[in-house]
């Protein structure tokens, strides 16, 4: 063999084993451990496991649910299921690595014919959880009624009444409530009236404040 043929049988072997470091570099574990370059998911199935009223914040629902991953950074948004929206979602908040969320209807009634579930979101990645819907027994527990501070028989309270457009201010007629006093009373003072004017009527005006408490004033019609 001359010298030439072993220099180029030397070279070849070289050139080869070359190529052979590089295919393993191509084919070896990526940056996040993951053989072949496919990322693994890191959301799982989960579900809704509650929704429950909140006692001391009208028409306010507490959503629970199991968790959806074992990383950190995973956002979970609270949805009412339509499907005229991104991913069936209409989103009514959302929190990030937590296991639950409060948030406010506006109508309950309509609340009933709504189904609930929770959008697990990481990075690119997202998962849905099961779906829930209100039990009776939460609805019925979240209706509000509506009295007037000073109470008598005949009084026809709630014969008229009217609602703004945005839902927090309601004006109520009692027509022949007996008061005597006169102006804008928000005190409650109107109970212990002694001045009573039979049949003078009046109105209440109850307000509601961002935390859904309605706080009523009464508006006395004597002359």
């Amino acid at each position: 063999m001359s010298k030439w043929t072993l220099l180029t049988v030397v070279l070849l072997s070289l050139l080869q084993i070359g190529c052979g470091q590089g295919g393993d570099e191509k084919t070896g574990d990526n940056e996040n451990g993951n053989d072949g370059g496919m990322i693994s998911p890191v959301l799982t199935s989960f579900n809704l496991s509650g929704v429950s009223r909140l006692v001391d914040i009208a028409k306010a629902l507490t959503f629970t649910w199991t968790s959806a991953s074992n990383v950190t950074g995973v956002r979970y948004t609270v949805c009412e299921l339509n499907t005229g929206k991104e991913h069936n979602c209409k989103a009514l908040g959302s929190v990030v690595d937590a296991l639950s969320l409060t948030v406010l209807v506006e109508n309950i009634v309509a609340s009933l014919s709504k189904d609930y579930f929770i959008l697990a979101n990481k990075e690119r990645e997202e998962e849905a959880s099961s779906e829930l819907n209100l039990g009776l027994d939460t609805v019925n527990h979240m209706v509000e009624y509506f009295k007037p501070s000073n109470t008598g028989a005949d009084d026809n309270f709630g014969v008229s009444l009217a609602l703004s457009g945005d839902n927090k201010t309601l004006v109520v007629r009692a027509y022949y409530e007996d008061n005597g006093v006169k102006g804008v009373i928000s005190n409650g003072s109107e109970i212990t009236d002694v001045s009573t004017v039979v049949d003078s009527g009046a109105v209440y005006v109850f307000t509601r404040n961002n935390r859904g408490i309605w706080h009523p004033k009464c508006i006395p019609q004597s002359v």
